[in-house]
């Protein structure tokens, strides 16, 4: 856990995935991770799966998912739970 607190994965534009079975800490892990990067000034946002393929897929019906992949391209740590 040390070594990914130092944040190297962000600048490194490397990906992370919190594997492990329900009840395991997995969110707690993520959430951990992405206020560390916050304190670090690294921009951060937190997405429920499902919410975010569903605002995708609105976006696809009425043109705007462009400009919602834009948006998150320019995140450095995008969290996608559940």
């Amino acid at each position: 856990m040390r070594e990914l607190l130092n944040g190297h994965y962000i600048t490194h534009k490397k990906s992370l995935l919190i594997t492990g079975p329900t009840g395991s800490g997995k969110s707690w892990v993520a959430n951990a991770l992405g206020k560390q990067a916050c304190r670090q000034k690294h921009s951060v946002q937190y997405w429920r799966t499902g919410r975010l393929l569903e605002l995708l897929a609105q976006g696809r019906v009425d043109g705007s998912w462009l400009k919602y992949l834009q948006q998150l391209q320019r995140i450095q740590l995008l969290i996608l739970d559940g």
